[in-house]
C-alpha cells in the first residue's frame, strides 16, 4: 500500500444519518458464535454510547449477522441492519464505518478490527479522549445525529507496540490499537514499578534468544557450539553472554529446531483479550553485544555475503524451513545490521532491524534526509529490497537521563514515514520501561498515533493532548516544547539516547534558556492554580527543569537546595524512582535516592 492512501474510501451524504436519542432502547446485533472480543467490543460500544448520548443499549446475538461485524439499531432490526462482511478475515485489524439513516454498523476484518472500528467512531463522532489510563474525556451530548458514511481504515504498521509504562495498562493500549503492548506494569521493588512480565503480543522469542537454545552451560561439554574468536572457543559471560553461538554448527540448528518446537507446544496465556490467541512471531536473534564466531565456515559465509548477517540468515533460514506457518524473526543489530549481498530472507523470515546508532549519533536529526544517518538509511534500504517484513526497533528516550528534558518530538512522524516507505511492517518504539519520565504519557500517545496512522496531523494531536491532558496550561506546555526544540536546532548540537545534559549548557540547556522555561511553568501552573489534578500534571513535568538546574549547578546554594527537596517530593507523588534506566553505575544519576545522595554531597561542598 502507497504510503499516502491509507484510508481506503471516505464517503460522506449530508441528507440523512443515524440518530441516537437519549433515553431509547436501542440493540447492538452481533452473531451468536462471536469470539470473545467481539462481544467485548459491543459491550464498550454500549458502555460508551451510554455515557456521551443516554441511549440505553442492549448486546444481543443473532444468527444472520455477519462474522466481524457488529450493528446498533432499533429493537425491531430494519432491513439494512445486516450488511453483508465485505472484509476478508484476518485483513490486518481493518475496520469499515456504515452509517445510515436506520443504524450503525462496524465492520472488521477481524474481532480486533472491529473493536477499533469502535474506538475510531467514539473518539471521530463522539469527541471521546483516553489520553492516559487515568485520564479521559468522555463528553455528554445527549441526542445525537451521525451523519450517513461509509469510511474505512487498514493501518500500514501491521504489528505495533510503544514500550512506555504507562501503555503497559491492556485497557489503554486497546485504546491506542497497540496490538503488541501485552507486556505488564508491576511493582519490583519497595519504591519501584517498572514493566516486568507478560510477553510482547504476537510473539514467543522476543530478541536475543540464542542461548534460551542453546544455553551457556553447554559450553562445559560442547565448547564447539559458542563463537571462535582468534582460533580459540570463547566461554559465554555473564547473564547476556560475552560470544554469540556458532550458527553453522549442525548440533546447534538441531538443538534450536527442538526447543522451538516444545515451546511453540505451549498454549499462549495471561495476554490482554485483545491479543492473538497465537504466537506468531518467533525471533531466533544473536545475544546482546559482539562476539561472533569467525571459525572457518561462518567466516566463510559471511565473506561472500560481505555482512555477519550471512552466517545468521543462512541459520535463520534454515530454521524458518522447519516451520513454515511460522514468522521467524531475526535481528539486524551492531555487528549483523548491514544486509547480506546475496542471501535473502525465507518468505516467512521477518527482520528485527534496530535504529540504535542512528539513536546515539543524532536523535533530533531526520534518518530520511541527515547525512550523519547516510549509513543507516543505506543499510535499511538495502534490507527492504529483499525483505517484505521489516520489524524496527526504535529509540525515543535519553536512558542516562530518564526525567530530563529531550527535545526529539520534531522527528519521530519523519522517521516512522521513513520506516514504512522501507518495508516496515511492525515498530517497536523503546521508550521508558519506569513509571514516569519526561512527558511519558504525551510520547506515549504521539507514538501510538503514529503507528496507527503515520499520516497524521501530529502538530493537532499534539495540541489536543496538550489541551486535554494539562487543560488551560497546555499551550504553555506546547510553547515549551517548541521552544526547547527551537534552540536544539540553532545550537547545532545533537540529541543522544547515551547522553548528557552538560552536553546542552550552551543549547537549549542555558542559563537563558531554563530561565525562560521557568517563566513559562509559571505561566502554566497559575492557569490550573484551581485544578488540583491538573496542576499535579503540571507540575510533574517541571521536574526535568529542576533536574536540569541541579545537574549543571544552576541559581545559588539555597536556591539549589530548595530545589533538590521540592524535586525529591515531586518524585515520590509520582511514584519515579529511577532517574536512569540503571541504578548500578556510578557514572549515572541512578535511583532518586542515589541521585539525592549524590546532589546534597555536591551541595555541602
Amino acid at each position: 500500500m502507497h504510503l499516502y492512501r491509507f484510508f481506503l474510501f471516505s464517503c460522506y451524504s449530508f441528507g440523512g444519518g443515524f440518530t441516537i436519542t437519549k433515553n431509547k432502547e436501542y440493540a447492538i446485533y452481533i452473531r451468536q458464535d462471536s469470539p470473545k472480543l467481539m462481544r467485548y467490543a459491543a459491550n464498550e460500544l454500549a458502555r460508551y454510547l451510554a455515557e456521551t448520548t443516554g441511549a440505553i443499549c442492549e448486546v444481543k446475538a443473532e444468527k444472520q449477522c455477519a462474522v466481524n461485524q457488529l450493528t446498533v439499531g432499533t429493537e425491531k432490526p430494519v432491513k439494512a441492519v445486516f450488511l453483508p462482511n465485505t472484509l476478508k478475515e484476518s485483513a490486518d485489524d481493518e475496520f469499515i464505518i456504515r452509517v445510515d439513516d436506520n443504524s450503525l454498523t462496524i465492520d472488521g476484518g477481524n474481532a480486533r478490527g472491529v473493536l477499533y472500528g469502535v474506538y475510531t467512531f467514539l473518539e471521530d463522532f463522539l469527541q471521546c479522549r483516553w489520553y492516559s489510563s487515568k485520564v479521559r474525556i468522555i463528553p455528554f451530548s445527549g441526542t445525537t445525529r451521525i451523519k450517513t458514511c461509509n469510511i474505512g481504515y487498514k493501518s500500514p504498521v501491521k504489528w505495533r507496540e510503544v514500550y512506555y509504562y504507562e501503555l503497559c495498562d491492556p485497557y489503554i493500549a486497546g485504546i491506542l490499537k497497540l496490538n503488541g503492548n501485552g507486556e505488564r506494569q508491576n511493582k519490583v521493588a519497595p519504591y519501584r514499578f517498572a514493566i516486568s512480565g507478560g510477553n510482547h503480543a504476537g510473539w514467543g522469542y522476543w530478541c536475543h534468544s540464542l542461548y534460551s537454545m542453546v544455553p551457556p552451560f553447554l559450553y562445559d561439554t560442547h565448547p564447539e557450539y559458542f563463537s571462535e574468536i582468534n582460533g580459540k572457543r570463547i566461554a559465554p559471560v555473564g547473564k547476556e553472554g560475552g560470544t554469540q553461538l556458532c550458527l553453522t554448527n549442525p548440533d546447534v540448528l538441531k538443538l534450536s529446531v527442538e526447543k522451538l518446537r516444545k515451546e511453540m507446544s505451549k498454549p499462549v496465556t495471561g495476554m490482554p483479550v485483545w491479543a492473538d490467541s497465537t504466537a506468531t512471531y518467533w525471533s531466533i536473534s544473536q545475544m546482546d553485544g559482539n562476539g561472533n564466531c569467525t571459525c572457518d565456515e561462518c567466516k566463510r559465509l559471511d565473506k561472500y555475503d560481505g555482512s555477519p548477517s550471512g552466517s545468521i540468515l543462512s541459520y535463520v533460514n534454515k530454521v524458518a524451513a522447519k516451520f513454515p506457518h511460522k514468522k521467524i524473526a531475526t535481528l539486524a543489530y551492531i555487528y549483523s545490521r548491514k544486509a547480506p549481498r546475496y542471501t535473502k530472507p525465507a518468505p516467512n523470515v521477518a527482520i528485527q532491524l534496530c535504529a540504535i546508532e542512528t539513536a546515539r549519533d543524532g536523535i533530533n536529526l531526520p534518518i530520511t534526509s541527515s547525512p550523519i544517518h547516510a549509513s543507516f538509511r543505506n543499510d535499511f534500504q538495502e534490507w527492504g529490497r529483499i525483505c517484505n517484513d521489516i520489524v524496527v526497533w526504535d529509540y525515543v528516550v535519553q536512558f542516562q537521563n530518564l526525567i530530563s528534558p529531550f527535545p526529539n518530538f520534531s522527528v519521530m512522524q519523519d522517521n516512522i514515514q521513513f520506516y514504512i516507505k522501507n518495508n516496515a511492517t511492525g515498530i517497536f518504539c523503546q521508550g521508558n520501561r519506569e513509571k514516569g519520565g519526561e512527558f511519558a504519557e504525551l510520547r506515549g500517545y504521539l507514538l501510538s498515533k503514529l503507528l496507527w496512522n503515520p499520516n497524521c496531523d501530529f502538530l493537532v494531536q499534539m495540541k489536543d493532548f496538550l489541551n486535554g491532558y494539562y487543560g488551560a496550561a497546555g499551550p504553555y506546555l506546547y510553547e515549551y516544547i517548541k521552544m526547547m526544540e527551537s534552540e536544539l536546532r540553532k545550537s547545532g548540537l545533537k540529541l543522544s539516547i547515551d547522553g548528557e545534559p552538560e552536553f546542552h549548557r550552551m543549547g537549549y540547556l542555558s542559563v537563558k534558556c531554563l530561565k525562560k522555561y521557568n517563566e513559562l511553568f509559571d505561566k502554566a501552573e497559575n492557569s490550573v492554580q484551581n485544578d488540583r489534578d491538573i496542576l499535579a500534571r503540571v507540575q510533574k513535568e517541571r521536574m526535568g527543569i529542576m533536574y536540569v538546574q541541579l545537574r549543571l549547578g544552576y541559581g545559588s546554594l539555597l536556591e539549589r537546595k530548595a530545589i533538590l527537596h521540592h524535586l525529591i517530593e515531586l518524585a515520590k507523588i509520582n511514584d519515579v524512582w529511577m532517574f536512569s534506566e540503571v541504578d548500578w553505575r556510578k557514572d549515572q544519576s541512578g535511583n532518586r535516592e542515589m541521585f539525592e545522595v549524590k546532589m546534597k554531597s555536591s551541595l555541602s561542598e
